[in-house]
């Protein structure tokens, strides 16, 4: 498989960006809260004779129970009705609203890394003649049409794929691709700049072949 040296540098700043922006964003919090631990500890002054190691290995620790804790109130039904009523509160907020979108799209690229996707697959959109990279996520059982399979799809946006389109369609009408899910991601989000140098294709009722 041949790579060009633009091709590797732009993997390569795919790769390093979700670790990049993650360690930014943990370097931001902890900076901050370490800034209010300080004024804290100051109304207790026998911590005040600790060591600056211990300070910040104290604040770390503090720091990480006040995340578990903030996370098992998410989980809990009180904690999702409070989430859900910020969230509400936050997207009909002027100007707040595309901020908090994104950063909310942003945390749940980095963090959550379950995904329902099944396939990756090759579908005529937004009209015949013209293609696009999809994710197979369940079996249309609920609809009942003509009889034929059916399946619900999710095309992704670029470069946000955490937004997209729901499409449900006839399995003769789609192509299986034989890539992962992780490699079609990486196909979608740098707008077909990455991409392997050959893919097989293959049709729910034909055998795989080779396309370039």
């Amino acid at each position: 498989m041949k790579f060009s040296f633009k091709h590797n540098i732009i993997s390569g700043f795919v790769a390093i960006l979700p670790l990049a922006v993650t360690v930014l964003i943990f370097v931001f919090v902890y900076n901050k809260f370490t800034y209010l631990f300080l004024k804290f500890i100051k109304y207790f002054p026998e911590l005040q004779f600790l060591p600056q190691f211990a300070i910040t290995v104290l604040g770390l620790i503090v720091l990480f129970l006040l995340l578990y804790l903030i996370g098992f109130f998410t989980n809990t039904i009180l904690g999702r009705w409070v989430t859900s009523l910020f969230d509400r509160i936050f997207m009909k907020t002027p100007l707040v609203n595309s901020i908090y979108s994104s950063a909310r799209s942003l945390s749940e690229t980095l963090f959550k890394k379950k995904t329902s996707f099944k396939e990756a697959v090759l579908i005529q959109f937004p009209r015949n003649g013209g293609y696009t990279i999809g994710f197979v996520t369940t079996v249309v059982d609920w609809l009942s049409l003509d009889g034929e399979k059916r399946l619900s799809i999710f095309i992704p946006t670029t470069p946000n794929p955490t937004s997209g389109f729901f499409l449900i369609v006839k399995e003769s009408e789609i192509m299986y691709l034989d890539i992962s899910v992780e490699w079609a991601l990486k196909i979608i989000v740098s707008g077909g700049i990455i991409h392997p140098d050959t893919v097989k294709i293959r049709k729910p009722d034909e055998d795989k072949k080779s396309v370039e």
